[in-house]
């Protein structure tokens, strides 16, 4: 896989959780707001429904029906809620709506007052979606709330889909941008690729790079630009030690075959010859010696030698007797 898919992926995939985390955050924030809402609406209803039964006495202690009617006293609430109060046996005394809302096992416990607090969640009725509430009253009974909010989900989904419309445009265009970062930081790695296997090809090394882009890709650029310096050094160094080779192998290879061609010769006395054959031992050790500073140089195993004097006068009386 390239580095321009994997950066492409890679920004991909992070946008995308981002974006999948904020929608989801986002729309359980929402949800739970409305809701919120839907439940404060129910509890100040409820209590002024509470409170309009204490004043009008419309239940009895006893579960019986006393003067002014639930309708009159509850006209407010006809319109958009569902109310219903039961006895402590469950029995429906008065309903104000037109669906009948279910009485649980926690509503009957709420009724007869054995554990007190309230009961609060959502039921559906008739395939309708409702947020019910559930309080004791005071002299035995429950009264229960409830409200529609099909059009609060169905408010929920459509934000829901906008949400995910709008987290599939930010990756699309996350994506669009994930591919121009990437092929912006990819291209200046592109050249560099390039040049070097078109160097190896060519085994050119006058080349320099001139490559432009983020710090780190000049720094990258420089760096190879350096070590092509360091190559055509390292290919001059050879050129010339295979010159001074050649050359210091010359000398002591002429001397070798002019003192064999004298050898040949059956005129010479004992002393010339004897003189003939120290120097051809003196070649033969100068090349030896020769020979190993060659490996030396070619493992690269350079020896650290403490300068010391040297006798020019000494150097020079050599090489002339040698040479003549």
């Amino acid at each position: 896989m390239s580095l321009r898919t994997r950066l492409l992926l890679t920004t991909s995939a992070i946008v995308f959780v981002i974006v999948g985390a904020l929608s989801v955050g986002m729309s359980t924030i929402i949800s739970r707001q409305l809701i919120r809402e839907v439940d404060n609406t129910l509890d100040a209803r409820i209590e002024a429904i509470a409170a309009t039964l204490r004043e009008s006495r419309v239940i009895s202690p006893f579960g019986r029906r006393m003067r002014n009617p639930l309708s009159d006293a509850l006209m407010p609430t006809r319109f958009d809620t569902v109310t219903q109060v039961i006895d402590p046996a469950g029995t429906v005394i008065i309903a104000l709506g037109e669906v009948d809302l279910p009485i649980t096992q926690r509503v009957l416990d709420i009724a007869n007052n054995s554990e007190g607090g309230s009961a609060r969640f959502t039921t559906s009725i008739s395939g309708v979606r409702y947020r019910m509430l559930t309080i004791p009253l005071v002299n035995g009974g429950a009264l229960q709330l409830a409200k529609d909010i099909s059009e609060i989900e169905q408010a929920q989904q459509r934000i829901r889909m906008r949400l995910i419309a709008t987290g599939v445009i930010g990756i699309f265009v996350a994506a669009i941008a994930g591919w121009w970062v990437a092929r912006r930081t990819a291209k200046p790695i592109q050249q560099l690729a390039d040049a070097a296997e078109r160097i190896a090809l060519t085994q050119n090394l006058d080349t320099t790079l001139d490559i432009h882009g983020d710090r780190e890709i000049e720094q990258l650029a420089e760096s190879f630009n350096t070590m092509l310096s360091a190559l055509r050094l390292s290919g001059e160094q050879q050129k010339q030690l295979v010159q001074d080779a050649s050359h210091e192998l010359r000398t002591p290879l002429t001397s070798l075959r002019a003192n064999t061609e004298l050898l040949e010769r059956n005129t010479l006395d004992a002393p010339t010859r004897d003189a003939i054959l120290r120097d051809i031992r003196a070649e033969v050790d100068e090349l030896t010696s020769l020979s190993s500073e060659l490996s030396a140089l070619a493992s690269d195993q350079r020896l650290i030698e403490e300068p010391s004097a040297v006798d020019l006068g000494e150097v020079a009386t050599e090489v002339a007797t040698r040479a003549s």
